[in-house]
């Protein structure tokens, strides 16, 4: 069971965006104009009110200037083992890269979510996902062997009948669905 939620602590977040900054100042070309024009930050307080609140357009129009990922990238891109894309409902699909370190970290909250959910190694998981380059579905299905319950994708059209759908009918599985 997770602990429970704390009062935040500024200083040590302070502490932890530092180390953040310092791993992007130089490398990072999208950040790193936005933490000069900041200026020296010494407390919480001076980033939220000092440093420019990123949107998904800006993120959007960097891509479009410096194809395809933009400069928002902290690390060479050999150095990034997952691509992944957002589902462009909204227009413009955004690419992201992940290194082995952010996925590690993507996995690790999922599995905070299957631990608060109480799932188990005796548990079923179908994941009625259109597997593509949206991160969250792939990432809910890899975290799911850290619970070592058995995890199966299972076609869209099989949720429409589910639970009553062949493969789940046959085996006689209780199941519990994250859909989407």
């Amino acid at each position: 069971m997770a602990a429970p939620l704390s009062k935040p602590d500024k200083h040590g977040q302070f502490a932890r965006l530092q180390t953040l900054i310092a791993a992007i100042a130089q490398t990072n070309l999208f950040y790193s104009g936005r933490l000069r024009n900041a200026g020296y930050l010494s407390n919480l307080d001076e980033f939220f009110e000092r440093m420019p609140f990123t949107r998904k357009q800006d993120l959007i129009d960097d891509q479009r200037a410096a194809p395809p990922f933009g400069s928002n990238l902290t690390y060479p891109v050999d150095r990034y083992v997952r691509l992944w894309q957002t589902s462009s409902t909204s227009g413009q699909p955004l690419y992201w890269l992940d290194t082995p370190d952010s996925m590690r970290w993507m996995l690790d909250n999922w599995a905070r979510v299957y631990d608060a959910a109480g799932i188990t190694a005796e548990d079923r998981l179908f994941f009625a996902f259109s597997f593509g380059l949206f991160l969250g579905f792939w990432t809910a299905f890899e975290s799911a062997e850290r619970t070592r319950a058995a995890a199966s994708p299972i076609m869209r059209a099989a949720v429409h009948a589910c639970p009553s759908s062949a493969v789940i009918r046959r085996e006689n599985i209780w199941v519990k669905r994250f859909c989407n």
